[in-house]
């Protein structure tokens, strides 16, 4: 259940972000839907990437306290 509230948490995050750009975009009177949408788009990807990099580096940092020849993951 708490893997779920975290999905959840950053779900909610990002569609308050999103909306909160867009309302940004209509109050500063620069209403352009295809801009704000490659821009976000950017944002997403961007976001991905660091997110990947680190569950990568968070993985290999839990490695190093395993004795040699184990590979299993540590359950914290």
């Amino acid at each position: 259940m708490a893997r779920w509230s975290e999905v959840i948490l950053a779900f909610v995050f990002s569609l308050a972000a999103l909306c909160l750009a867009a309302m940004t975009a209509l109050w500063a009177q620069y209403w352009h839907p295809i801009g704000l949408f490659q821009a976000e788009a950017a944002l997403s990807v961007a976001g991905l990437a660091v997110a990947g990099f680190r569950r990568r580096r968070s993985e290999d940092d839990r490695g190093k306290d395993l004795p040699a020849g184990d590979t299993r993951p540590s359950r914290s």
